[in-house]
């Protein structure tokens, strides 16, 4: 198998088994002191050269072994789309969606293996699905819908959101205390549990998408033509943060108080390090829109978007590679129930897991 390796201004195709022979063959010779510099064609390679050589050999064994997660399609029992899923531990889970006349709800608890149909109770398009304890969850969704469980799924009832415009994800800080963002700027807020729901001032009219807190009182909101808001009190105030893109922004995740992802249309990923002061574009490819990030530790992480797409990065966001997914179906949400364990849902009632990412 050949990589295409992008060093300096050089593009190197190297082949793992040849490169092996190389370097094993480089180091026999240092090694008896046959030669100070070690000659391969036209290319010289001496004792630095070979530590850099080492060093780029084991990332390219390190991609080749981490970027072959085997992604499994599971049986939904729906066609239609699926926007969200969510897992309150290692086997119960839930995933949403809908199509133009009904409110998809579908749970799983062996693990993803059969998914069945719950009672969503209501017409609308479900987009997001957020559990707070085994036991509570919520929904939302077009029209302003927000939906609630209490008896992990057994039934859901409508909540009054106060708004009519489509709600996009839902973002719970603890049991009482949780957010909701959607179309025109819209920003709410629930300090009990979901019964009631004030306006925030977002300062903005462009589509928001996406809402993620890396503390109780610090979260951050991605959105249309690149919109980054990030609040430091509990939302009473969103400050927009320039992003550097003008593509539309789908999903922000962070890894710590610090680093963040944030990704969406043309392939875009945004890397923050400085707690969303500033943001680095570390991947901008047009055959890429991607839906949906997650990290599974500082360094990992997936995104998922159309046409099937799933890439990881194992080195912080520098690179990235593409995986097989086995669907030319776009996917929407990726989630993990631990550092193997993911799921990917999308159009066509597709549902895709890995146990070994």
């Amino acid at each position: 198998m050949f990589w295409i390796c992008k060093t300096l201004e050089y593009i190197c195709y190297i082949s793992i088994a040849t490169s092996i022979l190389i370097y094993k063959l480089c180091a026999a010779n240092m090694k008896n002191n046959i030669y100070s510099r070690c000659r391969v064609g036209t290319l010289n390679i001496d004792d630095n050269y070979m530590k850099k050589f080492t060093i780029l050999l084991t990332a390219l064994i390190a991609i080749s072994i981490t970027s072959n997660a085997q992604w499994t399609k599971k049986t939904s029992g729906t066609t239609n789309y699926l926007n969200s899923v969510y897992f309150i531990n290692a086997n119960t889970g839930y995933t949403v969606g809908g199509n133009s006349s009904a409110g998809t709800i579908l749970k799983t608890t062996n693990a993803g293996n059969n998914w069945t149909p719950q009672t969503s109770g209501t017409t609308k398009f479900l987009n997001w699905v957020y559990f707070t304890d085994t036991l509570t969850g919520y929904a939302a969704g077009f029209g302003g819908t927000i939906l609630k469980t209490a008896n992990a799924g057994s039934s859901w009832v409508a909540l009054p959101s106060g708004t009519t415009n489509d709600l996009e994800c839902i973002y719970f800080t603890n049991s009482n205390t949780g957010y909701v963002v959607g179309l025109n700027g819209t920003i709410r807020k629930t300090t009990d549990a979901g019964t009631t729901w004030t306006s925030q001032t977002s300062g903005t009219t462009k589509d928001l998408y996406s809402i993620y807190f890396t503390a109780k009182d610090t979260g951050y909101i991605v959105g249309y033509t690149g919109t980054i808001l990030k609040t430091t009190n509990a939302g009473s105030n969103w400050t927009s943060i320039s992003s550097g893109t003008s593509n539309n922004l789908l999903s922000v995740k962070f890894f710590n108080a610090q680093i963040g992802y944030a990704v969406g249309g043309n392939g875009i990923v945004l890397k923050t390090s400085d707690a969303g002061l500033t943001w680095l574009i570390k991947n901008n490819n047009p055959s890429y829109y991607l839906s949906s990030v997650y990290f599974t530790n500082i360094n990992t992480a997936y995104a998922v978007g159309m046409i099937g797409t799933i890439l990881i990065t194992t080195n912080g966001g520098d690179y990235w590679q593409k995986q097989n997914s086995g669907t030319p179906n776009d996917l929407w949400t990726v989630y993990f129930t631990d550092a193997q364990t993911a799921y990917a849902v999308g159009d066509s009632g597709t549902i895709l897991k890995t146990t070994n990412a």
